[in-house]
């Protein structure tokens, strides 16, 4: 029974730990990220665990807006006949990652904004739906 509630108690602090770092994911962090992941794109290789880690997190982060955009996109479609965000079927998540690093290099204004609202602009630059 104790084991249970460590277990429970455990899994609790762990979630709640993982939501406060997402609501403070920003512009600043999504480009040094996803930097990472471009730059193992490019050379095949990481030169920490740091950059492991960012590399993947980035590509787990660009590849959950992109199922969510991809099924809020198929969504609308149905509902109003019109679409509202952006098309990205057959997209990937190499090439998602590398369109939402160019677009925050080209937008450091932004940075402060959140990663999400940024994702969503990128996307919606190099991909509009016509």
């Amino acid at each position: 029974m104790k084991l249970r509630i460590l277990f429970v108690f455990s899994l609790l602090f762990s979630c709640s730990c993982l939501a406060e770092d997402a609501k403070e994911v920003d512009g600043n962090r999504l480009l040094e990220y996803c930097t990472s992941a471009v730059q193992f794109m490019d050379d095949g290789s990481f030169s920490s665990g740091t950059q492991s880690s960012q590399s993947t997190w980035c590509i787990g982060y660009v590849t959950g807006v992109i199922d969510t955009l991809d099924l809020m996109h198929k969504l609308s479609d149905k509902k109003e006949g019109q679409k509202k965000y952006p098309c990205l079927a057959g997209i990937t998540s190499r090439q998602a990652v590398r369109v939402i690093v160019k677009y925050l290099r080209e937008n450091p204004e932004k940075l402060q904004e959140r990663a999400v609202t940024l994702s969503l602009a990128a996307f919606e630059r190099a991909f509009p739906c016509k």
